[in-house]
């Protein structure tokens, strides 16, 4: 999940949580409800960044498994590592993006 993504959801969420908080100190409903909306949608996005960046990752993985295997028939051993080392990187990512 990029960094701007990240941050674009969490200042929703934080919006959203002061609107909330305003909302029900003053009384108003609309404003608390406004608030609980932009948190959802906070929420939303960052689950949405998340599954964006899992699906990249998933990618590179299954590009790296390609330049491993194709080192792997042609015979050549630097081709079959980087493939290796790609498929690794993809997948320490996507246990970061948890």
């Amino acid at each position: 999940m990029s960094v701007g993504d990240k941050a674009k959801a969490a200042a929703k969420n934080v919006k959203g949580n002061v609107k909330e908080g305003v909302g029900r100190a003053s009384g108003n409903e609309r404003l608390t409800a406004e608030g609980k909306a932009d948190k959802a949608a906070g929420t939303a996005q960052h689950k949405a960044a998340k599954a964006k960046e899992s699906v990249k990752q998933t990618g590179k993985g299954a590009t790296g498994k390609v330049k491993e295997t194709t080192g792997k028939t042609v015979g050549n051993e630097t081709l079959t590592l980087k493939g290796k080392a790609q498929q690794a990187a993809a997948k320490t990512k996507k246990k970061v993006n948890k």
